[in-house]
């Protein structure tokens, strides 16, 4: 085989695959690689609503302080109630209306005992 001959193969081997390369390419790569790109779009545009509403979200160091100040809260209203039944309940001792047994199983329900 000659030079021209070689070069003439070569070119021919160029243009067939060129061709055939963009025949593949247009047929089959470039609409797969499309659809790709439109899904991770999809994709990005999903992560970032879900970043966005994860940011909205309280966090734990805000439910602590929440909580706590409901504790606080009922643990006061608790107190209040305590000391009600405790002065109540030396009212009515004072007056005779209560047994010192009534009165020592009325302690037994006392919730902050003195």
């Amino acid at each position: 085989m000659e030079e021209k001959d070689l070069k003439q193969i070569r070119e021919i081997f160029r243009e067939e695959f060129q061709t055939g390369f963009t025949s593949v390419w247009e047929g089959n790569l470039a609409p797969a690689l499309d659809d790709m790109s439109d899904h991770i779009e999809k994709l990005d545009t999903r992560v970032e609503t879900l970043e966005t509403k994860m940011s909205n979200l309280p966090d734990k160091l805000y439910f602590e302080d929440k909580f706590a100040d409901i504790k606080g809260d009922l643990v006061a209203k608790l107190r209040k109630e305590d000391l009600k039944i405790q002065r109540l309940t030396e009212m009515l001792k004072q007056k005779n209306i209560l047994s010192g047994a009534d009165i020592e199983e009325l302690k037994k329900f006392q919730i902050f005992p003195t």
